[in-house]
Parts: structure tokens; C-alpha cells; sequence
């Protein structure tokens, strides 16, 4: 599954492979850095006023939801296989 990360270019990212997020200040403005295993580095800027503009807050919400899942997922079939 992948997660469309920049609106505007169309950039969609596979959440399994992110390394880290994290969401800092730029002049002012929230920036989410995404930066992935394979050392790719994407900053998306907090431009939700825009049509094509991306509200970092719901995307960073949307990727940790997706990551936690997995993570759940993989939990509860690791304690099946132990039963």
C-alpha cells in the first residue's frame, strides 16, 4: 500500500519503508521531513490554504496510524504462532 505523501507532484511512499517523520518550523511554517530507509530524505510544507496544499498534521497522523497498524498486525501474529 502506499500513501500519497505530496499532493501537487503526485509523491506517494510505501509507509513500511519510513525510517523516520517528524514535523519542525520552517519560517514560520510546520515542514514534515520524512526520511526513509534507503536514505531518501522528503520535506512536505504545511500548505493546506492551497488546492493542491497538504495539511502536515493529518498526514503525519495518517502515516503513524498506518505504521502502528502494521506493527499491531504483526504482533498478533507473532503471539498466534507462539500459541
Amino acid at each position: 500500500m502506499f500513501v500519497q505523501l505530496i499532493k501537487r507532484t503526485r509523491l506517494a511512499v510505501n509507509p513500511v519503508e519510513i525510517s523516520a517523520m517528524f514535523i519542525y518550523t520552517v519560517n514560520h511554517a510546520p515542514t514534515l521531513e520524512v526520511r526513509m530507509r534507503n536514505g531518501e530524505i522528503y520535506r512536505v510544507p504545511h500548505t493546506p490554504h492551497c488546492h493542491d496544499g497538504d495539511n502536515v498534521y493529518e498526514l503525519h497522523q495518517r502515516l503513524m496510524d498506518f505504521k502502528l497498524s502494521k506493527q499491531d498486525g504483526a504482533a498478533c501474529a507473532a503471539a498466534s504462532a507462539e500459541d
